[in-house]
């Protein structure tokens, strides 16, 4: 089963047992890029949209990554056989390929995606 389909089905079956927990929202914009996500986060799973010039299902986890610190670790849909790693204490982010290669990296801005200038900035995760 592709990768994809493991985090969104077993999202799937977290969600609705952790709907009586605590939640919270994390919303950013990869600099320089006409993207980025919009999560909420319910018992370390992340879940939501990917927002700006691109739309589909956000999904992850938020965890901690050995010698690195906090980290959410999400498959967006317009990226598939990737995995980002947004970087909650720096503001930057990985793409990984499947065989671990990094594809891309950045910085990122917490917060709504503005609207101006989307058509002249690319897709992040694109080659």
């Amino acid at each position: 089963m592709k990768l994809q389909h493991i985090l969104f089905a077993s999202t799937l079956a977290l969600i609705g047992t952790a709907s009586a927990q605590a939640s919270s929202t994390f919303t950013a914009t990869f600099d320089g890029y006409c993207d980025g996500v919009s999560l909420t986060i319910v018992n370390g799973v992340a879940y939501g949209t990917e927002t700006g010039c691109v739309s589909g299902v956000a999904v992850g986890t938020k965890g901690s990554v050995k010698k690195q610190g906090k980290a959410y670790t999400l498959s967006l849909r317009h990226a598939p056989k990737t995995i980002y790693v947004v970087d909650i204490e720096t503001p930057t982010w990985t793409i990984y390929a499947a065989d671990g290669s990094v594809v891309q990296t950045g910085t990122y801005t917490v917060g709504e995606t503005p609207v101006a200038g989307l058509a002249q900035l690319p897709v992040s995760g694109k080659r």
